[in-house]
């Protein structure tokens, strides 16, 4: 609650949070995590908002473990204008893990 209470207290016109890998109490306890969230912070879990214009979508890291164990896709609204996630694009992460293969020192 600490850090909800640092969050909530910035001054900022929208504050989104995106739970990660470590927030393993929205896994665990999804109801009482939910409650810790101050109203002024809007919790992004799997779906997306629409402030000012602009829309923000975020998936869980939860989600997208689901997603690369079961070999799926996540379906994003056509339009997103800023997708939040703590995961990298596949794309980079392929570049990134390929990298580190061929640059192995011998």
């Amino acid at each position: 609650s600490d850090f909800f209470d640092w969050f909530s207290s910035c001054p900022a016109q929208l504050r989104l949070f995106v739970p990660g890998n470590h927030e393993i109490i929205f896994d665990l306890c999804p109801e009482e995590a939910r409650q810790l969230i101050p109203a002024n912070i809007t919790l992004l879990e799997d779906c997306g908002i629409e402030y000012d214009g602009i829309t923000f979508y975020a998936i869980s890291s939860r989600m997208i473990q689901q997603m690369q164990w079961l070999g799926g896709e996540c379906d994003l609204p056509y339009k997103t204008d800023f997708l939040i996630t703590h995961i990298p694009r596949k794309a980079y992460w392929m570049k990134v893990r390929v990298a580190r293969y061929w640059n192995k020192p011998s």
